[in-house]
Parts: structure tokens; C-alpha cells; sequence
């Protein structure tokens, strides 16, 4: 007899397991009345030796693969048919091609006896299975130990002299900084401010191309502080995040206008996971709808959003005042400031940029004085919360919010003199928004680096002083 296929072993497997149990309490004959044993020795009769020794040998073999088989997918029945081919492959030959059965009523009788034997046996076996994936998982935990990378652990803020970029800022009470990258994990941006010598910043609290973005990692949220404290950063009073341009929440749209604000409140919140103080966001666009109920929506959106937050404040940054942006007279600042409940929680960043292009001049310090006493009156300095620092390529009431490196565009350099000198200035985020090129390597921190030193060389000093 040749070696049988394999499809031959599953099926007299499955034979097994099925005939085995109803074979056990059976009286031992086959529809012909032929006990198991005279079925086996007339078959004998015909088979020559070598055939015979083939099929005992076949059998042997296939045996421990139906224990394994069966044991796994056959639950209790399994056990039994194991027991029975075990059994035959001392005692008689089996034909895999025969479905029948050839265990007989006294060995099922055996099987029974020794049940308990087994049965201890197989839950040796178990164990012993069970102990040994143990064995393999806390090997393969050892090896992603050794080949994980370590966690990044705290170290001391590089670049800028720390001491020397605190004590420049504290003798003057003038903090200055830019707007830094936090790509890869928010505290990134402190970093990179320290990187450019900046003791104010802002920042992206998330990804401001997107609607939603996922929760912030609580690892991140750690480092954010331990980085700040390294720093000597207040996230209260130096930062001031930006936030996104997708946002308009003066938009009529009920959908659109939910989608904004979800946005809104979400990066509100962000801020505060962060302990950050303050929030800059630009205030939105009419579109073609009324201005003074697109003003409302924004300080309704507003109120809202201080039910959804417990500290940080809201400060609206006001713009060019091209097309139907709102923002670009201090008239609509006061508007929106008046329909805020909790007028402590709610304030104004000037952008420099923006103040020239919607009108007021701020080049000469005549300019610079009138454009700051309309301010206080229209909408009072207690509520100025930030300055954005950057010049213009376009001319004054150009309407365009085009900025320009500091002292090259049409603004110039006594702008910000004025501004640095100016008490009113004091213990606020001052934060460059100025190009720095595509292109740049550094993300722009060797403008930024040498900006902020300008700025600084630009205190005590009297009108007329160009830095170098």
C-alpha cells in the first residue's frame, strides 16, 4: 500500500472522532454481523506482508497527527478518538481508507478506566505548553527593550544665554519673541523661542490647517511644563498662541458656525491643558451679512466659550479691514469687548501691520501718539493684552495685510522705538510675525535672533536711532 495523502488522514480523523463514542457502546459488530477482530484477520488474509507492514506503519505515523487534530477541534470526543488510535496501533492494522471503526466495546471499556489518567496527562500538557508562551513573551518584551529607543529625557535649554536673555528683558519690562514652530509636540516651541532669545512666543496649540485634531498627549503636556520651568517661561504672561485661520466666528451659517466654534472652544481648551493665559485669534468676516450681527455672534460665541473654559482669556487681534473682515477699526474691537459678559477675560493685540494698513499711522511719534490716544479712548488700554510686531510693504490705509521684515518696509524704525520705549508696553508678549523665507534652513531664527536683538538696542534710545 503507497503512503496515503493527506486529505486521506483528515478524513479518517474526522471518521474517528465521529464513530468512536457511538462504536463504544456498541456491540462490537459491523452490518454483517463480523466482530472488529474477524474483519481485521480476513483482510490480513488478503494482503501480503509487505502491504501489511506499510499500513501498521502508515498508521503509526498518522496517529500523532489525528492526536493533534483532534485533541484541538474535537473537545471531549477527541479525546477518546486519540484513545482509540493509540490502542489500534498496538494491536491491529488500520485501513485510513476504511471509515469504519476498529476500536471494539472491552478497549472503549479500558479507555473509560483510564480516563482520569489521561485526562491529568493532557492538563501536564497544557501547563507545560502555557509556561512555555510565558517564557517566549518575556523573552520578546526582553528584545523590544533593548531595541527601543530611550525616552527623551529633560535637559537644559541650549542656544541663547538664558541668564543674559532675562535680564535684558527685565531691565527694560519689555518681553519679546516670535511666533516659533511647535511641529512634533507643542513644547518644541519653547525650544525653539529660547533657540532665538526670545522671552515671549506664540504658537500653534494644533494643527491650524485642520478642523480637528487629535486629543494632545499627556506626555507632551508634561514636557510643555518641565520645558517651561527650564525656560523660566510664565505660560500666564509670555505666550500668546495664535489661533487657527480656519476659524470665523462671525460666520451666519448654523453648520459652519458650529464648526468654528467646536474649533474655538478646542483650542481654548488646549491652552488651559497647557496653562496658558492668553488665546490671539483673528475675530472673522461678515461676508455678505450685517456687520453689527456678525459683531454680536462673535461676543455671543465668546460668552459661550467662557462657560467652556475656566482662565485663559480671549484676545481679538484687529486686522487690515480689507473687504468684510471685522476688525480693522478700534470701533469694532469696542464693539465686540461690549458684548462680552466677563469683560476681565476678554482683550485686544495691535498688530502693527494691521494698524498702518486699516489707517492709523504710527510712523513719527506725533502719528504714533494720536494712533495710541484714539485707542485708549475708543477702547482703553486696560484691555491691551499683546503687541504683534511687523512692518508693512504697503503703504498706510492700503487695506492689505502684507508684512514686512522690521525697518524695511513703510512703516520704519521709530514705530517701534516708540514701542519699546513706551511704558504702556510693559510685562506684555511683544511677538514677531516677520517673513523669514521659504527657503530658510533655521525657520527663520537667524531673522528672528537678530530682530529681537534690534528691538532691544532700541531702548533709552532717542528718536532718529537706526539699529544695526
Amino acid at each position: 500500500m503507497s503512503s496515503l495523502p493527506s486529505g486521506s488522514v483528515r478524513r479518517t480523523s474526522s471518521r474517528l472522532a465521529r464513530s468512536a463514542t457511538s462504536k463504544a457502546v456498541d456491540s462490537g459488530k459491523n452490518k454483517k454481523g463480523e466482530s472488529d477482530e474477524e474483519r481485521l484477520v480476513k483482510r490480513r488474509k488478503v494482503q501480503s506482508p509487505e502491504e501489511a507492514t506499510k499500513e501498521t506503519t502508515v498508521a503509526t505515523k498518522t496517529t500523532k497527527v489525528e492526536q493533534t487534530v483532534i485533541q484541538r477541534k474535537r473537545g471531549a470526543t477527541a479525546v477518546v478518538a486519540k484513545k482509540v488510535s493509540n490502542t489500534t496501533t498496538n494491536t491491529t492494522t488500520i485501513d485510513e481508507d476504511d471509515h469504519g471503526s476498529c476500536c471494539s466495546h472491552e478497549e472503549a471499556e479500558k479507555e473509560d478506566d483510564g480516563d482520569a489518567a489521561n485526562s491529568e496527562k493532557e492538563n501536564k500538557r497544557k501547563k507545560s505548553i502555557k509556561a512555555k508562551k510565558a517564557e517566549q513573551t518575556e523573552e520578546d518584551e526582553a528584545v523590544v527593550k533593548t531595541t527601543r529607543k530611550p525616552a527623551k529625557k529633560d535637559t537644559p535649554m541650549t542656544g541663547f544665554d538664558t541668564i543674559a536673555m532675562w535680564a535684558r528683558a527685565e531691565a527694560c519690562q519689555k518681553y519679546v519673541g516670535a511666533h516659533v514652530s511647535g511641529a512634533g509636540g507643542c513644547y518644541h516651541a519653547i525650544e525653539n523661542s529660547v533657540d532665538i532669545g526670545g522671552t515671549a512666543m506664540a504658537l500653534f496649540v494644533r494643527n491650524q490647517r485642520k478642523w480637528t485634531s487629535p486629543p494632545m498627549a499627556s506626555t507632551d503636556i508634561t514636557q510643555f511644563a518641565t520645558s517651561s520651568s527650564l525656560s523660566k517661561h510664565s505660560p500666564l504672561k509670555h505666550m500668546l498662541p495664535h489661533g487657527s485661520y480656519l476659524i470665523n466666528l462671525a460666520q451666519r451659517d448654523a453648520i459652519k458656525a458650529a464648526q468654528a466654534y467646536d474649533a474655538f472652544v478646542d483650542e481654548l481648551q488646549r491652552c488651559e491643558q497647557l496653562g496658558i493665559g492668553l488665546y490671539n485669534f483673528h475675530p472673522g468676516s461678515a461676508l455678505k451679512e450685517p456687520k453689527d450681527e456678525a459683531i454680536q455672534r462673535i461676543s455671543d460665541a465668546i460668552n459661550r466659550s467662557h462657560k467652556a473654559t475656566s482662565f485663559v482669556v480671549v484676545v481679538i487681534e484687529n486686522m487690515a479691514g480689507q473687504g468684510n473682515i471685522i476688525g480693522g477699526t478700534f470701533e469694532d474691537l469696542r464693539d465686540i469687548i461690549n458684548g462680552v459678559e466677563d469683560k476681565k477675560r476678554v482683550g485686544v493685540c495691535i498688530d502693527t501691520c494691521h494698524t498702518f494698513a486699516s489707517g492709523y499711522d504710527l510712523r513719527t511719534e506725533e502719528a504714533y501718539t494720536a494712533t495710541m490716544a484714539q485707542f485708549e479712548k475708543t477702547v482703553g488700554m486696560s484691555f491691551l493684552r499683546g503687541i504683534h510686531l511687523n512692518d508693512s510693504k504697503e503703504g498706510l490705509g492700503s487695506k492689505k495685510d502684507r508684512h514686512e521684515n522690521l525697518g524695511k518696509g513703510q512703516i520704519g524704525w521709530e514705530c517701534f522705538r516708540l514701542l519699546m520705549n513706551d511704558p504702556r508696553m510693559n510685562n506684555i508678549p511683544m511677538v514677531l510675525e516677520t517673513p523669514v523665507g521659504k527657503d530658510s534652513k533655521d525657520n527663520g531664527h537667524a531673522i528672528y535672533r537678530r530682530e529681537i536683538s534690534q528691538l532691544y538696542s532700541l531702548v533709552g534710545k532717542a528718536t532718529g536711532f537706526v539699529p544695526s
